[in-house]
């Protein structure tokens, strides 16, 4: 009797692990049909101020600059697979062992959790043919993140975050020296001044993922997002909820 409660037990937990996410209703893409990897990024301050006025929500915790939005397999700027394996659901328990998910890995709105269920649901999946199990997307995403480290680029060449205004030249070209090719930058109004929000890096689909250029369509698609000058905010302590 204790065996047989158990095993329903279990079997209810597993459900209900599985039943809030559950995103992808059906299969949209193939998985492997792609042709480039994006390392997506938040700047952290800038979320913070955008979402500060909205005490509940922002950034609760994580690195202080750079995080990770995703890692999205890709082909062109209006071409990315999505979908790709309806029944690979997100699951908690896989996360369980990843290195600084909660350091590097955080939702500027809502649960982290909804944002990890969404990226590997939605753009994961699709990368299974390189990334076998959800435990494998996160830890390589961390891992590449960390190793990239966009933070100390910025520190290396001088950008303190601050209320000064940098151009969009001058930081694209410090990324483009130090990756060996430009990344795509892109930026948020708040009350009329531009900030930097995010920062996305392309990468080999072989390993170790090496930076490579982009499509140019994905510069000619995102040419527009950050202005010619704008601002590189340090980290407000003020945007965090208890």
């Amino acid at each position: 009797m204790i065996i047989t409660h158990l095993f329903f037990l279990l079997s209810a937990l597993s459900r209900f692990e599985s039943v809030p996410n559950a995103l992808c209703k059906t299969k949209e893409s193939e998985i492997g049909d792609f042709t480039n990897l994006v390392l997506a990024t938040f700047y952290l301050p800038t979320h913070c101020l955008r979402d500060n006025p909205k005490p509940a929500v922002g950034p609760v915790r994580g690195a202080p600059e750079f995080t990770i939005h995703g890692l999205w397999p890709g082909r062109t700027a209006d071409d990315w697979p999505q979908c790709c394996s309806p029944e690979s659901i997100h699951r908690a328990s896989q996360l369980r062992n990843v290195t600084d998910l909660v350091k590097y890995w955080v939702s500027t709105k809502g649960s982290d959790d909804k944002l990890w269920a969404h990226e590997w649901e939605k753009h994961g999946t699709c990368g299974m043919n390189l990334f076998r199990t959800e435990n494998a997307y996160f830890n390589a995403t961390v891992e590449l993140l960390k190793r990239i480290q966009l933070d100390r680029i910025l520190y290396k060449y001088g950008i303190q975050p601050s209320s000064k205004e940098y151009s969009n030249q001058l930081v694209s070209s410090i990324f483009n020296r130090a990756l060996h090719y430009k990344p795509i930058l892109e930026c948020s109004t708040i009350n009329q001044t531009s900030y930097l929000s995010g920062l996305y890096v392309c990468l080999d689909v072989l390993w170790p993922y090496d930076v490579v250029a982009c499509p140019s369509d994905y510069y000619i698609s995102k040419q527009n997002n950050c202005p010619d000058k704008f601002r590189i905010p340090p980290y407000p302590s003020s945007c965090f909820r208890s």
